[in-house]
């Protein structure tokens, strides 16, 4: 029998630490002393066992339950057992931590077993010592109290699943875990040990308080981190990392064994090795995740506890607890401070983790577009523009970057008018607008092409941050569309002058035969032949009417072919005019003949909506104005009735349009702009304007004098 300074043994369980004076014997024999335990240990495994298989668990769940309290009573009791030194130092403080993270880790269901199981594997731990069975009874609760208390303060406060990836959540977890429940039964404990062996209660709250806390920080951090691992993880473990690991580790360990001097002062805080650790603990933060992190932690407080009881010898008996006191607390502000700095760095790494994996997508998809996509800033500059520039311009998105104007000097020349209004116009940034336009461009190798442009202002909370366009090449497209009206419109102007001459051999020969029986009928005095030339001239005048009727609407105006559109159009309104319901003024600046092409295309949209005016309007007057651009090359014409209007939301939504669907469809093709405008009693107001190719300019007349 020997008397010795050592640690309560329910406080070395759960690292409460408390130093008091008691008297380890071996009164009784080990081997009965090993019986006692092992049929304990084996009544509450079956208990367990029996309480599972009535909760229906799978054996999965019974083997991981199983798993902790075995973990849990092996650490307790080698603490226990191997708690003592010549000075009685302890090392019995990881178990608290063991019992959290057993809680934290385990399923919903199971935690009020695993909870159990923890309790019975502390209460056998405890039977090797000599104090009372209720008090070893009374520190199994406690311990288990804590660790349930910690836990769901934590689990309430911070959220499931647990982790230590975030520096708020490990701050609280402090807090919560260490500080306050921690604390609040180390309470307990020192009163519970002051009443039972008499011990000094501050101190025993001192001494449970700071082991107590010590457990938790330093070893449910390792548990939660290292739990996520799996064999996924394995596969971005190369060589050299694990040569770097295990390099950080062993220097780690023998700068601790070899450099831990010890100074006359009797401080702790004046160990050289204290301040060598510092770069291997930075090391492991800025290479490594809070595993690796979690594990230097550990092994550093294990080889300076080591040491720790190595140069006991020259430490007093009175300074003993004071020295492991600072060494605890030493011990925590490393591992508070590390974890923090792990957190920050690995919250750190995770954003930037994932901003570049938004980028490296963003990117992907831009880069990756059919369409030629860029972004300008507000001030004019190219901020991005995709490669899919070099398939349409053929230049490089870097020559747009570096020459800016380029951009302007590709479009075509014709086009440049329409291009800089359209781009003054999006730049200003008094609104949002978005734009549709077409326009023509010079290629690399001088090739021209249509260009769909659609261009969309950005704000980011109300800041004007340029333009986003996407540009699309549209050749191929418009001369599909070109190539199809015009022998679509080819093949109608054959059709009419078909009809023409259908309407001439046709009603030829009819109107001659009636001029034939009118004769007749003038010469011939009998009643009977005169009624018999009536009746045929009758019936030829209904054949020639119906004939009439049948092709009347598919002839081409003569004049329109022979002397133009805007003689055609006076041709129009004079007929028009002669009626004197409708007054009809037409003004052009020019006599300019183009293709046939665009004569007809302008002259059935000028017909078309001439006639709307005349079925819908009620109008009594028309202004037409036809205007040639000769420097823009482009072509408008605008009109003007002062009919009762219209709601034009609903001509829009009708199939039919009044024929506006088909003058829209027209202008698609020209790749042109029209423009409504319409209220009930003050008439309406169309614009409309295309682009027209210098050689489709057949002939001009000088002046631009409107006529």
């Amino acid at each position: 029998m020997f008397s010795t300074i050592a640690i309560s043994p329910r406080w070395a369980d759960g690292a409460d630490c408390s130093i008091e004076f008691h008297h380890v014997t071996d009164a009784h024999p080990k081997q009965f002393h090993a019986l006692i335990r092992l049929n304990i240990l084996l009544n509450c495994i079956k208990r367990c066992f029996l309480i599972l298989k009535i909760s229906n668990s799978n054996v999965s769940s019974i083997l991981r339950i199983l798993s902790w309290g075995v973990a849990y009573y092996l650490i307790t009791w080698l603490s226990l057992k191997y708690f003592l030194t010549e000075k009685g130092v302890a090392i019995a403080w990881p178990s608290i931590g063991i019992f959290i993270s057993a809680i934290l880790l385990s399923k919903h269901g199971e935690r009020p077993f695993v909870i159990l199981v923890l309790i019975a594997a502390d209460f056998l731990a405890d039977l090797h010592t000599d104090v009372s069975y209720f008090s070893k009874f009374v520190y199994a609760l406690l311990s288990a109290g804590d660790a349930v208390m910690s836990a769901y303060v934590l689990l309430h406060f911070i959220g499931d699943p647990f982790s230590f990836s975030n520096a708020k959540k490990l701050l609280l977890y402090v807090l919560y875990s260490v500080i306050i429940c921690n604390g609040f039964f180390s309470l307990l404990v020192a009163a519970t040990t002051h009443l039972v062996q008499h011990s000094d209660f501050f101190n025993g709250f001192l001494y449970s308080w700071v082991a107590d806390g010590v457990g938790n920080i330093l070893v449910v951090p390792l548990i939660i981190s290292w739990s996520s691992f799996s064999r996924s993880d394995l596969n971005h473990v190369n060589t050299k990392r694990i040569i770097e690991i295990i390099l950080l580790l062993t220097l780690l360990i023998t700068l601790n064994i070899l450099l831990f001097p010890y100074s006359n002062d009797g401080l702790l805080f004046s160990f050289i090795i204290n301040y060598l650790s510092f770069p291997f603990i930075i090391w492991a933060i800025l290479r490594f995740d809070m595993k690796i992190v979690t594990m230097v932690l550990l092994l550093l407080t294990s080889v300076m506890l080591f040491n720790l009881i190595r140069e006991t010898a020259i430490i007093t008996d009175s300074s003993l607890n004071r020295h492991f006191v600072l060494f605890q607390l030493y011990v925590a502000s490393i591992a508070i401070i590390s974890l923090i700095i792990t957190a920050i760095t690995s919250e750190r790494n995770q954003a930037h983790k994932a901003l570049l994996e938004s980028e490296s997508n963003y990117r992907t998809v831009a880069d990756y577009t059919y369409a030629w996509e860029y972004w300008i800033d507000e001030n004019g500059n190219i901020r991005y523009m995709s490669p899919a520039v070099e398939n349409v311009t053929g230049y490089k998105a870097s020559a747009f970057k570096s020459n800016p104007k380029l951009l302007d000097e590709i479009v075509f020349s014709e086009d440049k008018y329409l291009w800089s209004q359209h781009k003054k116009e999006m730049l200003s940034n008094d609104k949002e607008k978005f734009s549709k336009i077409e326009f023509r461009i010079n290629s690399r190798d001088n090739t021209i092409k249509w260009i769909g442009h659609d261009c969309r202002q950005i704000y980011n909370q109300g800041t004007f941050l340029g333009l986003r366009v996407s540009n699309r090449d549209i050749t191929s497209l418009v001369e599909a569309e070109g190539k199809l009206l015009f022998n679509t419109i080819e093949t109608e102007e054959r059709e009419r002058i078909r009809y023409s001459r259908e309407l001439h051999d046709g009603l030829g020969p009819l109107l001659s035969t009636i001029k034939m029986y009118i004769q007749s009928l003038s010469e011939t005095t009998d009643r009977s032949k005169f009624k018999l030339f009536a009746e045929e001239s009758n019936n030829i005048i209904k054949i020639a009417i119906q004939t009439m009727r049948e092709i009347a609407h598919g002839i081409s105006p003569h004049n329109l072919h022979h002397s133009g559109f805007v003689e055609a159009i006076n041709d129009f309104a004079d007929r028009i005019n002669k009626v004197h319901k409708l007054t009809i003024d037409f003004k052009y600046n020019t006599r300019v003949r183009f293709s046939s092409f665009y004569e007809i295309i302008m002259y059935r949209i000028t017909t078309e909506l001439i006639n709307n005016t005349l079925k819908y309007a009620e109008a009594t007057g028309v202004e037409i104005t036809f205007n040639y651009d000769r420097e823009r090359k482009f072509i408008s014409l605008k009109y003007n009735d002062n009919g009762k209007g219209f709601d034009t939301s609903i001509v829009r939504r009708s199939e039919n349009g009044m024929g506006l669907s088909n003058i829209q469809h027209r202008l698609k093709v020209l790749r042109g702009n029209f423009k409504i405008e319409s209220e009930e009693g003050k008439g309406t107001r169309i614009e409309i304007d295309f682009p027209v190719n210098e050689k489709n300019v057949k002939a001009s007349t000088p002046g631009n004098l409107f006529m």
